[in-house]
């Protein structure tokens, strides 16, 4: 078959879309079924609604939790329950059985909307599945943050403002940059990264946050890719020997960290650098336990290093020799 050109349906769709489409279309996969079994929404009373018998348990703690953060039943964000009708005219709920119990625990007395397929339980279960798992499309904690920013949420309006203060922002697989628009001379990271930083390591101390940003941003922004990004595992380690050792925030120490940075930044990637050095670490990640042993090899390749000079007090870093 020739090669068709295809426009993407949206700004938001990347990748080569024209590769997948007519892979698609070689495949035979450009084919549609199901059209004709169209859902119809009703609203039914909860009397009336029956878990489907391979639903997973709704644990009642988190539905309080649930009415607590809402105030309330907020039936917006209830939406509608997946219902299957089987021959026998059972209403087995599928996919919604927690937003059923949010209702019933609040006392709802009108009847849920419900999208309702005519279809048997195995077929509920095998869709409920899919959806689920292989037909999922998981969303970055990036995402959820920014649109939980847009939306004014109070966490993510307080986070914006440290970022802001500090140099960074966060966007992830999104069109839209928090805080927005970027400022220049910023780097973005990841929500781990910065929210782990600001909460376990640093505990809200801002200034120490800056610090550890500044430090990797002037060390990679003359590096010959720039800094466009700080990366979890090294922010962490710079950071930890930050807040664990006060003597390294100035002075020869800091200064001669410094160096040691300048001169990785001009021969590999920040990842690269980690890689090299994260020992008993390597494998782990996304864990912001690790910051103290991401640190310590940080501090051990450094002190091994050109930079880390004769006469600096590594006794005061937790290293029982000198150099």
């Amino acid at each position: 078959m020739n090669k068709v050109i295809m426009n993407k349906p949206h700004d938001f769709v990347v990748g080569d879309y024209d590769k997948e489409y007519n892979k698609i279309r070689d495949k035979g996969l450009n084919r549609w079924f199901n059209q004709d079994r169209i859902p119809t929404l009703e609203y039914i009373d909860i009397a009336d609604l029956i878990p489907l018998e391979s639903q997973r348990e709704t644990n009642s703690t988190w539905a309080t939790s649930r009415l607590e953060d809402r105030k309330g039943l907020d039936l917006l964000a209830l939406g509608a329950l997946s219902v299957a009708r089987s021959k026998d005219g059972k209403n087995s709920v599928f996919d919604g059985l927690g937003r059923f119990t949010l209702a019933d625990l609040a006392g709802y007395p009108g009847p849920l909307p419900c999208l309702v397929y005519q279809m048997e339980p195995a077929e509920a279960a095998f869709y409920f599945y899919y959806n689920q798992e292989r037909g999922r499309r998981n969303l970055s904690r990036e995402a959820t943050f920014v649109n939980s920013y847009i939306a004014g949420e109070s966490n993510a309006v307080a986070l914006a403002l440290v970022l802001e203060q500090i140099g960074l922002y966060i966007q992830g697989n999104t069109h839209y940059p928090v805080p927005n628009p970027i400022q220049p001379h910023t780097a973005e990271i990841s929500f781990r990264a910065i929210s782990e930083a600001h909460n376990r390591i640093a505990r809200g101390d801002v200034a120490l946050l800056k610090q550890a940003r500044d430090m990797i941003y002037f060390a990679f922004a003359n590096s010959p890719n720039g800094c466009t990004k700080i990366a979890q595992d090294l922010y962490w380690a710079v950071l930890q020997i930050l807040v664990t050792y006060p003597q390294a925030r100035k002075g020869v120490i800091n200064h001669s960290i410094q160096k040691y940075l300048d001169y990785l930044a001009m021969g590999s990637s920040q990842s690269q650098i980690v890689k090299e050095w994260k020992g008993d670490a390597r494998g782990l990640t996304g864990n912001v336990g690790i910051s103290k042993t991401l640190a310590y090899h940080f501090l051990k390749s450094w002190k091994n290093s050109n930079f880390g000079r004769a006469g600096l007090p590594y006794r005061e870093l937790g290293f029982a020799d000198e150099r």
